[in-house]
């Protein structure tokens, strides 16, 4: 089960959830064996563990942009390298056309999010 992460307002919650669910439905989609889901799934926590700790321990001003990158940077970097594994010769296709849409995906999470405030929503 994918963690939780932290957000920064309700916008940032929202578009994090979104963003999320669509990356491991995808995932789920395309991965055949659920053990290598269940892989990617303890690695994706790994990194929401990270984006927690990085806000709690380093948040100011400087590290704004760094926070908030956090997670779509690592996934994504973390997803080519998981549909690399996966890719062969039946399915090369579609797992180059996934790549390229979470790729993406992961752009546009950033533009969405570029200019969240940091107070929380009251």
């Amino acid at each position: 089960m994918l963690l939780k992460p932290i957000s920064l307002n309700y916008k940032h919650e929202i578009a994090l959830s979104v963003y999320l669910d669509m990356i491991t439905t995808t995932i789920k989609d395309v991965t055949k064996d659920e053990s290598k889901y269940k892989d990617f799934i303890d690695v994706a926590n790994i990194i929401i563990d990270h984006h927690k700790n990085y806000k709690s321990d380093v948040l100011g001003i400087a590290n704004y942009q760094d926070f908030l990158s956090l997670i779509p940077t690592h996934f994504t970097t973390m997803i080519n390298g998981y549909l690399v594994g996966l890719e062969n010769e039946t399915n090369r296709s579609t797992v180059r056309v996934y790549k390229h849409i979470l790729s993406e995906e992961g752009y546009n999470f950033i533009e969405k999010i570029q200019d969240l405030e940091i107070e929380k929503d009251i």
